[in-house]
């Protein structure tokens, strides 16, 4: 099973590259900020259609969050659009870097899939605070294959792709039993 993940995994990559391409969405975004990719998208572990990025500016604002917003909709390559202010309004629970933030979230049915692009304006401070080189770091394809079964598992439940990343890759953790 964990071969076809990899294949599946591989696949999805290669769509996401597209999308990147084909939106121009990089392009984009560096007229703003530096653009710097996360989560699956980063580490070659996609199982679902999304990817994450920060865009890194001086200092979040909304006029920014504006212009990309109004941007995408005139470009019309996304068919959905979703706007958060995390610096007025704090989202409960979150991480307090997130809390001082601007969301963007990007949606476009492509292939008979729903893609979904999250983008987080943050200052470079913010972005200090969630960049983890030691998961690229540890990677390798026996640790890929264990993650990718992990995120798969349908006991997996509400476990974060974060905390099976740090279970793998800090802790040895094989099986959604040892992590649970």
């Amino acid at each position: 099973m964990s071969n076809s993940l990899l294949a599946q995994s591989a696949k999805l990559k290669k769509q996401a590259d597209k999308i990147l391409f084909k939106s121009d969405l990089v392009k984009i975004l560096e007229k703003f900020g530096k653009v710097e990719f996360t989560g699956s998208y980063n580490y070659d572990l996609i199982l679902n259609p999304d990817i994450d990025l920060y865009l890194v500016v001086d200092e979040p604002n909304k006029k920014i969050t504006q212009d990309l917003v109004n941007q995408f909709i005139d470009q019309g390559f996304w068919n959905r659009i979703k706007y958060a202010d995390f610096v007025n309004f704090p989202y409960p629970n979150a991480l307090e870097s997130l809390n001082k933030s601007f969301y963007i979230g990007l949606k476009a049915n492509i292939n008979d899939l729903e893609w979904k692009v999250d983008i987080w304006i943050v200052s470079a401070k913010q972005s200090e605070d969630f960049r983890y080189p030691w998961i690229k770091q540890k990677l390798d394809a026996n640790t890929k294959s264990i993650i990718l079964n992990l995120k798969n598992d349908p006991n997996r439940g509400s476990i974060t792709s974060f905390a099976i990343y740090d279970a793998v890759l800090n802790n040895g953790v094989t099986s959604i039993e040892e992590l649970k």
